[in-house]
């Protein structure tokens, strides 16, 4: 009979499979979630606030998801690198970060592996079912990019069972989680853009 480790390793193995760069197991101890995390989608507002179903205030609220949380003991934090090449850095180069989610080149170069990110944690939460953990969860990274314009509030969500919340959506410091879990990502980001999901396991 497996052990909790033998399934997490894997999971893991199956992140990467999907096309994950990294993949580890992690303690929900390691998980830090902050208020201020959840602020900054509205200090600036972000364009996506209150408009895409994946995002606050539409999903679980910071202090519901750390009582969710509690429940758990396992989780595996998943990395996916985007590298944009140069030409494309230059068509953004001075884009205020406000116009950045709507500007044709970022859309062109990011939309197809934030969809693919989205579908392979979603992939991934399936496996850990099957595998008999039922209270299996993904979060994403980022907004939601499965439709070109999300149903909005009023739904009905067209990709129900892809579509996920990101960590920052429900509070997690991403930062400070990512750097505990052995693979840090650097902020601001240099040079290629670190997409990190999480799986919580249960």
């Amino acid at each position: 009979m497996s052990t909790k480790f033998d399934d997490l390793t894997t999971l893991c193995a199956k992140a990467k499979s999907l096309g994950a760069s990294r993949a580890v197991p992690l303690s929900v101890d390691l998980i830090f979630t902050d208020p201020r995390v959840r602020l900054k989608c509205q200090v600036p507002i972000c364009p996506n606030y209150g408009r895409n179903l994946m995002c606050p205030p539409n999903t679980i609220t910071p202090a519901e998801f750390a009582e969710a949380l509690a429940k758990y003991d396992a989780a595996i934090i998943v990395q996916f690198d985007v590298e944009p090449d140069g030409a494309m850095l230059e068509k953004i180069k001075g884009t205020p970060l406000t116009e950045l989610e709507d500007h044709a080149a970022y859309k062109e170069v990011l939309s197809g592996p934030s969809k693919s990110m989205m579908e392979a944690l979603a992939n991934l939460e399936q496996e850990a079912g099957r595998m008999g953990y039922r209270f299996a969860a993904a979060l994403a990274a980022g907004p939601c990019t499965l439709c070109d314009t999300c149903a909005g509030p009023t739904g009905p969500c067209r990709h129900p069972f892809s579509a996920r919340p990101s960590m920052e959506a429900v509070g997690i410091d991403v930062i400070a989680t990512a750097d505990k879990a052995g693979v840090p990502i650097k902020y601001p980001a240099e040079g290629k853009v670190i997409w990190t999901g999480l799986l919580l396991v249960d």
